[in-house]
């Protein structure tokens, strides 16, 4: 791991051992009533700006919408572990079928092939699809990804079926979960 990416992961740990509010160094903040830089989470991710190191600030509130993570270096916090909600409804075998078989994009969160240094926290992440069709027994990915160095602090990654966290680098891939609840 490069010198830059370890002071960035012991930064990004630092400053979220307290307290978090927008008041700390994010680069956007998400607010889904308005009051931030954008209204959804995705938005952001999509903006153009900042290439080496991103901090994003999620306040409050349901964020209901699949988020597709493309960029390397990244950090996105919660306001609050149980407030900051990202739910979505997604069958495994619904989106594997829509495209030519792969899980790619198949969660609520997901991290594409190839991307590092990414940091989650204060977030809940929720597959609710079986909740909405009945359906408890099948694959419902709540976080998915091929990428390395990806680090989760105190987050709830729900799923209604089976594969609530699925981090697949078979090859490279290097994963740290802190005080997290992982059902599915």
């Amino acid at each position: 791991m490069r010198y830059n990416t370890v002071i960035w992961l012991a930064w990004s740990s630092i400053l979220l051992a307290g307290t978090v509010s927008a008041q700390k160094p994010f680069d956007l903040i998400v607010d889904g009533n308005g009051n931030g830089n954008f209204k959804s989470i995705q938005s952001a991710l999509d903006s153009p700006g900042k290439t080496e190191r991103t901090t994003i600030f999620v306040r409050n509130g349901l964020y209901s919408e699949k988020v597709f993570i493309k960029k390397s270096h990244l950090v996105i916090v919660g306001e609050t572990r149980d407030s900051t909600r990202i739910v979505f409804p997604e069958l495994r075998e619904n989106w594997t079928r829509d495209h030519d078989g792969s899980d790619s994009g198949a969660a609520v969160v997901n991290i594409d092939t190839g991307i590092t240094d990414i940091v989650l926290a204060n977030l809940t992440v929720y597959n609710n699809y079986g909740s909405l069709y009945g359906a408890f027994n099948k694959h419902q990915f709540a976080l998915y990804g091929r990428g390395s160095r990806i680090i989760l602090l105190r987050c709830n990654i729900v799923s209604d079926g089976g594969d609530a966290l699925s981090l697949w680098d078979r090859q490279d891939g290097m994963y740290y979960h802190e005080n997290c609840y992982f059902e599915g």
